[in-house]
């Protein structure tokens, strides 16, 4: 970074001129910025000769921009909070925090919890963006190198000690299967996961046939573990 102009500029100037074009008075300003008038006008004739404009001309209302001047003064609205900003403490608001937040997660565990924080964040209030990216297998890298800030993740102990975490929800899955005495007859008998757990019939509707009746085997351990939010800590 080449700076070698700004280091000969004294930007305590940037601040008079600012108050000066605010106030549009030299005693004003000099009350405002604790100072003297003499030390006020001595820092406006500095001004003028750094930026090599009048920057203020005297009006019978007192003093008024030229067309340099105005667009220095416009520059300087933004800039100065800015630079204010930077040296004192930062107070965090989440209301008032402009960020773009690039988010992923399965399809499953986005179905259950983006619409409740669309419907949170994303209003008037906030001031944040979402950009939510399809799950990949290498997402625990991409948050890693920076590429994603946020990841919906299985708790399933193997991530990064480094990762700030916290847990959203548990969820646990059950496998539907058909009658007792239709899933023994079936050739793809080896596929049914065999867990121990009571079979539970659906009495609920009448089936047309035996092969429609419906029963769930309830697994006694979740095979989807607990769902939890996973970001990379500073």
């Amino acid at each position: 970074m080449r700076l070698e102009k700004l280091r000969q500029v004294d930007l305590n100037l940037l601040i008079i001129f600012a108050v000066i074009a605010e106030e549009k008075s030299a005693t004003k300003a000099s009350a405002r910025l604790l100072l003297s008038q003499p030390a006020v006008s001595r820092a406006l004739q500095r001004a003028r000769s750094m930026f090599q404009d009048e920057l203020v001309i005297r009006s019978s209302s007192g003093f008024e921009l030229t067309l340099r001047g105005r667009k220095i003064l416009q520059e300087l609205e933004q800039l100065l909070p800015k630079i204010e900003g930077l040296v004192v403490p930062s107070v965090f608001d989440p209301k008032r925090e402009r960020s773009n937040f690039r988010i992923s997660g399965p399809d499953n565990v986005c179905i259950a919890l983006l619409p409740h924080l669309c419907r949170r964040y994303t209003t008037q209030s906030y001031q944040v963006n979402f950009d939510f990216l399809p799950w990949q297998a290498d997402a625990i890298d991409m948050l890693e190198h920076g590429k994603l800030d946020l990841i919906f993740h299985i708790d399933d102990g193997l991530l990064p000690s480094h990762f700030s975490s916290e847990r959203l929800y548990r969820e646990d899955w059950i496998c539907a299967v058909a009658p007792p005495e239709q899933v023994w007859r079936s050739p793809d008998i080896e596929a049914v996961p065999r867990c121990g757990a009571p079979y539970c019939h659906n009495s609920s509707k009448r089936a047309e046939h035996p092969g429609q009746a419906a029963c769930c085997v309830g697994c006694k351990a979740p095979l989807l573990g607990p769902h939890a939010l996973f970001w990379r800590g500073p």
